[in-house]
């Protein structure tokens, strides 16, 4: 069992930030509280936990959303463009680790720098890159929502260093050889170009011209290139997308149809299939999926949670762009999370949730300014 170093700072800033008024009332924490009795039912009633390792792992995922809202809550100003912009410095450094290792062939991080980053289930093997995420799916979506905010950065703030963070994520993000993680990007400018204004650019250049460009560009590189993107992504890579339609119904049929109400335990799936079934089985490569299979009707106040979540931010946020960014990152990671593990991967959920939750924290502040000016108006009428 571990708990990654992130959760335990998040307590020790939560402990710390606590001190302060905190709406306990918030949606937010009742869905995020729901998760966490969820998980001590299944400890302390349920009793049926076989692989700790893994419950662990899922169990500090959990509790990191409720530590980062109860943090996020705590703040009474937030300079959120300031904050997004900063992670310019995080692509560029996780850019630069990739490309070390792919030269070096090794991770390179800390307690496994000798670990290799050769994949093995294609016809040949390739080296995918792990960045700081820790492995290769774990990493392709930690390219999307690097991507993301990247991309939104070079739009807003149009210097030549977020636009160099956003050329070494992708960059990264294509050395991942992560197939859901290239649609995902493309899906994110797509969403992030059209909610653009071109009023502020200073391309005077229409969207119509940019998109034939883009179209034309793409059609040409894919009637070039097809036959080694092929080869490289779905032969030499391995072409296991199938396979994860097989397994979700097979999870289906042993895991929701057994249990439907209590699911099977938080990260007990793989433990579950062998002791119950005979079999071995990987983690289920769909985040919300696993979620449903694992936590049964729990499953609604996660997916409440993050329905709920990315609307109010859509909703309330009064930029243009910073609310066509926050579309981009909600519909993006929700393609991408549910053709991988997500469920597992530490580093892209707390990104994820914590871009989010700041910016929820954020039109809660602006709203409320908005209703103490006008209510010191009426006082002063």
């Amino acid at each position: 069992m571990h708990i990654h170093s992130t959760v335990v700072l998040l307590l020790m800033l939560a402990v710390y930030l606590f001190r302060r008024k905190i709406n306990l009332k918030d949606p937010i924490a009742y869905f995020s509280a729901l998760m966490l009795v969820g998980v001590a039912l299944q400890v302390f009633v349920l009793r049926d936990i076989f692989d700790w390792p893994n419950f662990t792992i899922v169990f500090g995922t959990y509790l990191s959303i409720m530590l980062i809202y109860l943090m996020t809550a705590s703040l009474n100003k937030i300079n959120l463009n300031q904050v997004l912009y900063n992670f310019n410095y995080l692509a560029i450094l996780n850019g630069v680790l990739s490309i070390l290792q792919y030269i070096t062939g090794k991770t390179l991080l800390i307690g496994n720098l000798s670990q290799s980053i050769v994949y093995t289930e294609g016809v040949t093997n390739v080296k995918r890159v792990v960045g700081l995420a820790g492995s290769n799916n774990a990493a392709g979506n930690l390219g999307v929502l690097l991507f993301c905010i990247c991309l939104y950065n070079t739009v807003t703030q149009k210097n030549l260093f977020s636009l160099f963070s956003l050329g070494i994520t992708t960059v990264f993000s294509l050395l991942t050889l992560t197939r859901i993680g290239y649609l995902g990007m493309l899906v994110a400018f797509i969403i992030v170009f059209i909610g653009y204004d071109t009023k502020e650019s200073r391309f005077p250049v229409s969207k119509k011209k940019i998109i034939a460009g883009a179209a034309g560009f793409l059609a040409l590189l894919l009637i070039i290139f097809h036959k080694p993107i092929i080869q490289k992504l779905f032969i030499d890579r391995g072409n296991t997308s199938g396979e994860r339609f097989k397994q979700y119904i097979n999870a289906w049929n042993t895991g929701v149809l057994h249990h439907p109400f209590s699911g099977i335990g938080v990260g007990q799936w793989q433990s579950y299939s062998y002791y119950n079934f005979g079999y071995v089985d990987l983690p289920i490569h769909s985040l919300y999926y696993n979620v449903l299979i694992e936590n049964g009707l729990l499953f609604i106040a996660f997916l409440a949670l993050n329905v709920y979540l990315i609307i109010k931010v859509i909703r309330n946020t009064q930029n243009r762009n910073l609310k066509f960014f926050y579309l981009a990152l909600g519909i993006s990671s929700f393609i991408t999370v549910n053709f991988n593990p997500d469920q597992y991967y530490y580093v892209p959920n707390f990104i994820y949730f914590f871009v989010l939750l700041l910016g929820y924290r954020k039109t809660q502040l602006i709203a409320h300014r908005k209703t103490v000016v006008k209510g010191s108006k009426y006082r002063e009428k």
